[in-house]
């Protein structure tokens, strides 16, 4: 039952391992999987309560939750590290894939510090959630109150409505909340600043309005339709990932349409037709689903659209990286998205099943999403599906490019922004990021060789067809 799984979990780094319980049948798994689940809402109620994840190690009101949480942590770095050195770990048993992007989907946090500034919990009774700020906010606006005129430092919602702004500012802030915020009146786009400091005036106002910067919703709105068309007509569908680099404007405005669309027919089906169409209308709705626009992308028989929408924002962050570094060569360890890294590890390891499995002709169901399409698409970008032969591969393409640049001109010194090769200016610019890096590590060999694509012998071979690694900014 309950006690035992919360027995368990305070004991697992004790010495139950080698107790007879460790053989026990598969029945007495079920609770545990239970008890991840229940504590995983527990946590997702939490964060709605107080806006993050981070659970004290000491909570009062749910004593089980902090160790919960800090034992996620731990099975995480344990998982990381097996990974690394090839080690079976069993305190991360219960740590897996999917788990870890259950977290990570709800803003969890590997890795804390600890120290001053904790948040105190007072048995004060229930917190007040996210909802009932927004419930506030609504019935101020239904008073007549101007949402964005609310202070921080003089009333409780106007602290709220400060740090929803600071959450949007950092991209952590929920679209699904953006939406919702949105269509009380919210506006992002404020300066926070002026509404601090108002202007000094002879005549000086009690209260001062914050500033806005205002644009003709029915020209951005049209304008974003426009976007949306396009994709249309590039990518088959309307499926915009939420987190789309190329455009993140449009990944807002995608979810905003859905969750707009949600209330507009809720508030119909209450009749309350002046709030039904304050931001969406029929109108609207007949362009968008003459395009195809879907307006419900959870729920039964659509997981194969949510698991597109996933593998297409890690393939537009994939295109990036390689417009930015000339290759799609991610090192295993890389911190400025390590989900990205993950992923594309993970697309290697499928492929190669997908393979076996097609020359077995049988299907593998660990071989995930892969199939000829992605394949094709990734394969588009130039992506190696084995990073060693690969690897020399692309380096060797590279270095008879830049060969035959000298060639014609003379020099090695290709300009950063060069439309004939640009691909070419971008592995240059890359090599000297790596050569900075391999200076500073070359007494750690396994380090230099994880993190960057040189040698010494290609640093000589480099230099010898006068390759410069710090070249003078001209003007």
């Amino acid at each position: 039952g309950e006690n035992n799984d919360g027995k368990r979990g305070a004991e697992h780094s004790g010495n139950e391992q080698y107790s007879n319980k460790r053989h026990r049948s598969s029945q007495m798994d079920e609770p545990k999987l239970k008890s991840w689940d229940q504590r995983f809402h527990e946590l997702k109620k939490y964060k709605e309560a107080f806006g993050d994840c981070l659970v004290p190690q000491k909570y009062p009101p749910n004593p089980k939750l902090g160790r919960w949480v800090e034992n996620q942590r731990s099975a995480y770095h344990r998982m990381m590290k097996a990974k690394e050195t090839g080690v079976v770990d069993i305190y991360c048993s219960g740590m897996t894939e999917a788990r870890i992007a259950q977290l990570e989907e709800i803003g969890f946090v590997w890795a804390v510090k600890r120290g001053k500034g904790k948040r105190q919990h007072k048995d004060v009774g229930p917190p007040i959630t996210w909802n009932d700020r927004l419930k506030e906010l609504n019935d101020y606006t239904h008073q007549g109150g101007d949402v964005n005129s609310l202070q921080a430092d003089t009333s409780p919602l106007g602290k709220w409505l400060d740090t929803q702004r600071t959450m949007h500012e950092t991209s952590t802030l929920p679209l699904e909340r953006i939406a919702l915020l949105e269509a009380v009146g919210v506006v992002f786009s404020y300066n926070k600043n002026l509404a601090e400091k108002p202007a000094v005036t002879k005549q000086a106002p009690r209260s001062t309005v914050p500033e806005c910067n205002y644009h003709d919703p029915e020209e951005e709105w049209n304008q974003r339709f426009e976007e949306l068309k396009d994709y249309c007509e590039e990518h088959g569908n309307c499926l915009v990932p939420t987190k789309y680099m190329k455009n993140p404007k449009l990944g807002r405005f995608v979810s905003t349409q859905r969750s707009q669309y949600h209330s507009y027919v809720k508030a119909k089906e209450a009749g309350n037709s002046d709030l039904a169409t304050r931001h969406m209308n029929e109108e609207r709705i007949a362009a968008l689903e003459a395009i195809g626009f879907v307006w419900t992308v959870k729920g039964k028989g659509l997981e194969d659209q949510n698991a597109n929408i996933r593998w297409n924002t890690r393939y537009e962050e994939l295109k990036a990286y390689k417009e930015q570094h000339g290759d799609c060569l991610i090192p295993s360890k890389y911190p400025n998205n390590p989900q990205l890294a993950r992923w594309v590890g993970n697309q290697r390891q499928m492929y190669s099943r997908y393979q076996a499995a097609k020359a077995e002709g049988r299907v593998d169901p660990l071989a995930g999403g892969m199939n000829e399409d992605r394949i094709a698409k990734l394969e588009q970008i130039d992506f190696a599906w084995s990073t060693k032969s690969s690897g020399e591969k692309s380096w060797d393409t590279r270095f008879n490019e830049l060969y035959a640049y000298r060639e014609q001109h003379g020099i090695c010194h290709i300009p950063r922004n060069y439309p004939p090769n640009q691909s070419l200016s971008n592995w240059c610019a890359s090599l000297r990021n790596h050569y900075k890096i391999f200076m500073k590590n070359q007494e750690s060999l396994p380090l230099s060789e994880e993190y960057t694509m040189l040698t010494a012998e290609r640093i000589a071979a480099l230099e010898n067809i006068g390759f410069v690694w710090a070249p003078r900014k001209r003007g």
